[in-house]
């Protein structure tokens, strides 16, 4: 039997290594996610951010265009928001988050998109 070359003896290194470099997913419990947006502002993107009020009131710009709805957090850490333009006259559950590598990613469990979240800041700051 021939002995492997280097590049596959490498890219076979690499496929078993790859679990290992990546980061490591802490999902936020309800508490910790209600502690991270209480009282806060979530930048969302270049496009809006949303201020989550310690009364369950979220107001936001998205687009330059202001809104506001209701928000909370369920016990095993989903942000729920009622935005009657957005989601209709219910709570729409979809985010969960989790860090990883430092930074904190919002996903969406409709598409399974995680997202970095830009930033989160103290009171309202827009």
């Amino acid at each position: 039997m021939p002995p492997l070359r280097p590049t596959l003896a490498a890219a076979v290194l690499v496929v078993f290594a790859l679990p290992a470099l990546a980061g490591d997913r802490t999902p936020l419990t309800g508490p910790e996610l209600n502690e991270l947006l209480s009282g806060n502002t979530e930048t969302w993107s270049t496009l809006g951010a949303g201020y989550y009020d310690p009364s369950g009131a979220i107001e936001f710009v998205w687009k330059e265009k202001p809104g506001s709805g209701d928000w909370k957090v369920t016990e095993d850490g989903k942000l729920c928001l009622k935005i009657t333009e957005w989601y209709g006259a219910d709570f729409n559950c979809g985010w969960t988050y989790f860090r990883e590598d430092g930074d904190i990613y919002s996903l969406n469990l409709k598409t399974d998109k995680a997202t970095r979240m830009p930033g989160f800041a103290p009171g309202k700051t827009f």
